[in-house]
């Protein structure tokens, strides 16, 4: 089941960069600690699209070819918090765009830093439950056979 979920996640991003190309155009500048950053809107959903695909290989990895039954429970976790960062991280990229239009790009930049850090949490919280799963699975294989 976390194949097909990661699987359609990935097509989901790649139909929105397919059909949503006005906002993939727009670039996001960002400006902290003395360094520049031009980041297209694009670039946010490869990143969502590279994420969900290599999740989705991952567990057909683990159930294929190591032969794991992992828990179905923490695949969904797994699942929501690495879809909540992405969205949230999109979330973030369209109201910097607004911000920037009206603050300065020293406000902007701790509105930046302390705006990803919710995305970044989820995203590592969700590849935990995702190393949590395979060692869950790993010991009940092991248990097996002693």
């Amino acid at each position: 089941m976390p194949v097909e979920l990661f699987a359609g996640a990935t097509l989901a991003l790649v139909a929105t960069l397919i059909v949503a190309p006005i906002w993939t155009r727009a670039q996001h500048d960002v400006y902290m600690h003395d360094i520049y950053f031009v980041v297209a809107g694009r670039h946010f959903l490869l990143l969502g699209i590279v994420i969900c695909a290599s999740s989705a290989i991952a567990y057909y990895a683990c159930a294929r070819w190591l032969n794991l039954s992992l828990n179905g429970t923490l695949a969904v976790l797994h699942f929501a918090c690495i879809v909540f960062a992405i969205l949230a991280l999109s979330w973030e990229v369209v109201a910097a765009r607004r911000a920037i239009e009206t603050m300065s790009h020293a406000e902007h930049s701790w509105s930046v830093t302390t705006n990803a850090f919710v995305p970044a949490l989820s995203f590592f919280l969700g590849c935990a439950l995702f190393g949590a799963n395979v060692i869950w699975a790993l010991i009940a294989k092991l248990r097996r056979f002693v």
